[in-house]
């Protein structure tokens, strides 16, 4: 470390709070997020531990600005017996015409040399483009739902995986059931999820630096194009003998 006698430029990680655990991994973490960006990061290297980590951000982005918002969920483990969830959702709403709309949404959940330890990492995106800020009841009731939303987010632990997921859809669709009188006025909207889990289990191989991880990434169209809303998702993964996977979005319907 830097002196006062001997002084140079360095970076020192402090964790978030006392007794958090220190990075084991061999890669580099993360980068940290920039502002509009939503990001989860669970780590979990002590035994019979669980760790969540839980993010819910609603973002504005104003006539003219560019929407480059990054949502992230990151689950890590290096543990016997531990689980670490990360949890991010982000809605990003674009008023007006944006000069640039390119979000990106990516999860990753990695194990390295766990055993009977498990990474699950959910970030869902929902980028929706309107012609003028709500006002009104439709400003009320988004208030009203979203703020049931943020509430939800502190009582994720507990529940399962796919419960967690699927209550965020639920809220999906009411958002787009608030906004929808707005949407289909003159907009597109896009729905992006991605997901990733992996399971290591007795008798299988300790995994490589970056074996037992899944990551998906999409992102959304640009505002100028007229569309429905597209859903695109990644299926959770899970294997005996963890391996690298890279799953690309598929795009489907939308509700």
């Amino acid at each position: 470390l830097p002196t006062k006698d001997q002084p140079r430029l360095s970076v020192v990680l402090s964790p978030r709070t006392p007794g958090a655990p220190t990075w084991v991994f061999p890669f580099n973490m993360p980068a940290p997020p920039g502002v509009g960006d939503n990001q989860t990061m669970a780590i979990v290297t002590k035994d019979g531990t669980t760790v969540y980590d839980v993010a819910f951000a609603l973002v504005w982005v104003t006539d003219g600005d560019a929407a480059l918002n990054r949502n992230e969920a990151y689950a890590f483990a290096s543990c016997t017996r531990c689980k670490a969830v990360a949890v991010s959702f982000q809605v990003v709403l674009v008023v007006g015409s944006a000069n640039v709309v390119a979000p990106q949404n990516i999860s990753a959940a990695v194990n390295y040399n766990c055993v009977k330890c498990i990474t699950e990492a959910l970030a869902v995106q929902l980028v929706l483009t309107l012609p003028s800020t709500p006002s009104g009841d439709v400003l009320a009731q988004l208030t009203a739902l979203w703020k049931r939303i943020a509430r939800f987010a502190d009582h994720v632990k507990g529940l399962t995986f796919a419960e967690i997921k699927a209550q965020i859809a639920t809220f999906e669709q009411q958002i787009l059931d608030v906004l929808q009188p707005m949407i289909a006025s003159a907009s597109s909207a896009s729905v992006t999820s991605s997901v990733s889990g992996s399971s290591s289990l007795p008798g299988a191989p300790a995994p490589g630096p970056t074996d037992g991880s899944s990551v998906s990434s999409s992102a959304a169209p640009s505002s100028s194009s007229s569309a429905a809303p597209t859903t695109s998702s990644a299926p959770a993964s899970t294997s005996e003998a963890p391996s690298t996977s890279i799953v690309p979005s598929a795009p489907a319907s939308g509700p």
